[in-house]
């Protein structure tokens, strides 16, 4: 459950849109339209098995759709993870800290 996994920032900076299971920061990350996050469908906390089926119908869909998902991935990381938005951000923070 990694709260803000860099492979998935990385993904969408690329336009590839991003599948899995909604855990840790997910669903937040990629958005709406950046990719299909389902249900786990049992309790990942106990490493249960989780719902497989919804996971390929995800990835069938994106599959089918690719291009629109992409486009809206990389859009999704321009507007949310750009690194000079983001940089300003951790200074303000720490200087309102300060």
């Amino acid at each position: 459950h990694p709260p803000c996994p860099n492979s998935v920032i990385e993904a969408l900076a690329s336009g590839v849109p991003v599948i899995g299971y909604d855990t840790g920061s997910l669903k937040e990350l990629v958005g709406d339209k950046g990719g299909l996050i389902v249900p786990y469908g049992t309790d990942p906390w106990k490493l249960d098995i989780p719902d497989i089926a919804s996971l390929l119908i995800a990835a069938e869909k994106v599959f089918s759709n690719y291009e629109a998902y992409a486009l809206a991935a990389r859009k999704r990381a321009v507007e949310k993870f750009d690194i000079i938005k983001m940089t300003e951000k951790y200074i303000s923070v720490l200087k309102s800290k300060a």
